[in-house]
């Protein structure tokens, strides 16, 4: 589950991580994401980490945040992270894409964190999840330095979600 067929759309490379869980990168136009896949017993929670690049990708460079919908889709993850997501921007129509991504994808759970402002909108981090999430935190990651000036800030966003897999609950 959460692959993607590696003759069709890219290369796909399979690194095993630790016991029981594996790590999936696939690479294709400069783009890579990765899932991960966890083995609780006979049940998998997978996740994906995505760059969306705003929406404009592929090579027309167009706005079409339905091939983004396409990718979560295909790779039916129960979290998905979002790098670079747009909110209110106008090169992506004034979307609010993490509300377009949870209604089109299904994963109705979602936070955002806007790490760039622009003169109208910004864009950062998003977490959409088939799972409620709790306890939001903004994490600063920015390197401060007396003499240079920083173009963008670097933050994460972190949230916890408890996940009911095999009849055991777990905290992600």
């Amino acid at each position: 589950r959460g692959g993607v067929d590696a003759s069709e759309q890219g290369v796909m490379k399979r690194k095993r991580k630790k016991k029981r869980e594996y790590r999936f990168f696939f690479f294709k136009q400069k783009t890579a994401y990765e899932i991960y896949q966890c083995d609780w017993s006979s049940d998998v929670c997978s996740s994906d980490l995505y760059n969306i690049h705003k929406g404009i990708g592929g090579t027309d460079r167009r706005y079409r945040l339905e091939r983004i919908v396409e990718v979560i889709n295909h790779c039916q993850p129960d979290i998905a992270l979002l790098q670079e997501v747009d909110d209110g921007v106008p090169r992506s129509k004034h979307d609010r894409q993490v509300e377009l991504l949870a209604n089109a994808t299904g994963l109705q759970h979602h936070a955002f964190q806007r790490n760039v402002k622009l003169k109208h909108g910004g864009y950062g981090n998003a977490i959409l999840s088939r799972f409620p999430l709790a306890d939001l935190h903004n994490i600063d990651l920015t390197i401060h330095f007396k003499k240079l000036r920083i173009k963008k800030q670097r933050r994460a966003l972190v949230a916890h979600c408890r996940i009911h897999l095999a009849g055991h609950t777990r905290s992600v």
